[in-house]
């Protein structure tokens, strides 16, 4: 790994600023906070208050860079190309993560609609000598990914992206599992077409007492999801938004 890995910053309004990680850092620092304060090494304005005061960290071990969640409200996930869905910093050992060259730390950065996601993206990048060949691997990546579909067998309960690069299963947590499998039974009722499901059935399908749930425990839900199975979660493909209805799922069920 190289001394001086540098981190493309592109924020939800789309503006793009590049920073070289070890010149920000003094003689005895060995770590750089980010969040919305000014105080922070990096920070990233969010008058929505959604990147957590203290977000995050990048902290240099021994010449690897970690990236550590510093109990951020909305979480800090980050997206490799060799993975088929975003990690979630929080959930691993010590809240902390190794980074690779080439990964994609994404922490929210506003909401659109109560369940529009837009993200700041903040790329990782420690080899500059394979920087191009490595921006064009990934952009390779995500155009295989981008003409993939997804496929749900019913008696198997099991989630599967196709493409390309060949049929892939997704992992699902449980109350994951329940949505997909819900609006994939009434697709396949549907004669396999789309169906909007609306927010009331997709709360009996998931919990079996109603009592206390709201929409926002679907759209918490959902943006859960989106983060395994789409390539941009804020222009998603597959599983979509009907304002004012719910949602609807472009996918092939098999019973």
């Amino acid at each position: 790994m190289m001394n001086n890995p540098i981190l493309e910053i592109k924020g939800p309004d789309k503006e793009l600023s590049t920073i070289e990680l070890s010149s920000l850092l003094t003689d005895s620092q060995t770590s750089l906070r980010i969040g919305r304060e000014s105080d922070n090494d990096i920070v990233l304005p969010n008058p929505y208050r959604k990147v957590s005061k203290y977000h995050c960290v990048l902290e240099r071990r021994e010449g690897e860079w970690w990236v550590i969640d510093t109990d951020s409200a909305n979480g800090t996930f980050v997206y490799r190309k060799d993975n088929p869905a975003p990690i979630d910093v929080a959930q691993q050992e010590n809240y902390s993560l190794m980074l690779k060259n080439g990964d994609e730390i994404l922490i929210l950065g506003k909401l659109i609609e109560p369940d529009d996601y837009v993200f700041w993206h903040l790329m990782f990048w420690s080899n500059l000598d394979t920087l191009e060949d490595d921006k064009q691997t990934l952009l390779n990546y995500l155009k295989q990914r981008q003409g993939s579909s997804l496929e749900y067998s019913l008696s198997q309960e099991r989630l599967f992206q196709v493409s390309r690069l060949g049929s892939k299963e997704i992992a699902l947590r449980p109350n994951e599992r329940k949505l997909i499998h819900y609006i994939s039974q009434r697709n396949m009722e549907n004669d396999g077409a789309p169906i909007v499901c609306g927010y009331e059935e997709l709360i009996g399908a998931v919990w079996l007492e109603r009592y206390g749930r709201t929409n926002t425990d679907i759209n918490n839900l959902v943006w859960h999801i989106r983060q395994k199975i789409e390539v941009d979660s804020g222009e998603p493909s597959f599983l979509k938004t009907v304002k004012g209805r719910g949602y609807l799922l472009e996918i092939k069920v098999c019973p």
